[in-house]
């Protein structure tokens, strides 16, 4: 009798189970019709392993293949940036806030008022903290975790133009004026002055010697443009020219050499050692992203 018990309570325990499988995979399915693909992941993530019939990777298949975006209601994203962990992006909107997003199911998972007009953003190497930077030359710093925003004790004078972090977790700025190292405290030392005549300046990177780069745009459309380099333990600014417009620029680890893409396809390898160039045909069009 007790056996017998025991085998009824088991296949009532596996039906009540099945319906659960069940409705969890038409719930899912229902969803994803709706536009809804994070309700549909987190409907999926609940079956059970054992569970899992074809039903359940047909689901799964179409939410990975799927190119999920932001829903229109949310804000205008300005500068976004993936942070180390791979599984969250970090974007700076326009309205001045920093998201946190979903990398696989395109929700917001964090939202930090922090400032206005932010046109730069980062996160450390280790994904704890984002540093973004403001039109009017301020740095913020924000806790991942705990959403704290904290505002750097110094300030470019013009907006920041764009931030980076080297292997020590010290966020770099710049602006068209100079270059700034940040410490964990919030303070900050020019690293170097910039020569003016540029529009714009983008790509900061900073190499493990402490070399930086940066590509910039000079305010005469028809000038040439290219890269300024400031090599480490100096406040040498040293200009790297390409003959056409700069589409994209890098920095070698080792801070040795420069590699320039231009809108004609090529990538520029520039030594810094002894100023030798090569060219290379790399695409039939602009070099949009480079990186080592």
């Amino acid at each position: 009798v007790i056996e017998q018990a025991a085998q009824v309570t088991a296949k009532e325990r596996l039906d009540v189970a099945r319906d659960r499988y069940a409705v969890a995979v038409q719930t899912s399915a229902r969803d994803l019709a709706n536009g809804d693909p994070a309700a549909a992941r987190l409907r999926l993530d609940s079956c059970p392993d054992e569970q899992r019939g074809f039903e359940w990777r047909l689901l799964a298949a179409r939410l990975d293949s799927h190119d999920w975006h932001l829903q229109p209601s949310a804000p205008t994203v300005g500068s976004p940036c993936y942070c180390s962990r791979g599984d969250l992006v970090a974007a700076a909107c326009q309205d001045g806030k920093v998201i946190l997003v979903d990398a696989q199911l395109g929700h917001v998972v964090k939202s930090f008022a922090v400032a206005e007009s932010i046109t730069a953003c980062t996160d450390r190497a280790t994904g704890d903290r984002v540093a973004i930077g403001t039109r009017d030359g301020l740095v913020w710093f924000v806790d991942v975790v705990t959403g704290e925003a904290r505002r750097g004790e110094d300030r470019h004078a013009t907006a920041v133009q764009s931030i980076t972090c080297d292997r020590e977790g010290n966020f770099w700025t710049v602006d068209l004026l100079e270059v700034r190292r940040w410490q964990i405290d919030g303070s900050s030392r020019v690293v170097a002055r910039l020569p003016g005549g540029a529009s714009s300046v983008r790509q900061l990177g900073v190499a493990g010697d402490g070399t930086c780069v940066m590509w910039k745009r000079q305010r005469d459309s028809g000038a040439t443009e290219g890269a300024w380099v400031i090599a480490a333990g100096t406040t040498d600014v040293r200009e790297v020219l390409v003959g056409v417009g700069v589409a994209s620029v890098a920095l070698s680890q080792d801070g040795t050499h420069v590699v320039l893409g231009d809108r004609l396809g090529k990538l520029h390898f520039h030594e810094l050692a002894n100023s030798e160039v090569r060219v290379q045909n790399a695409h039939g069009s602009a070099v949009l992203a480079l990186q080592y």
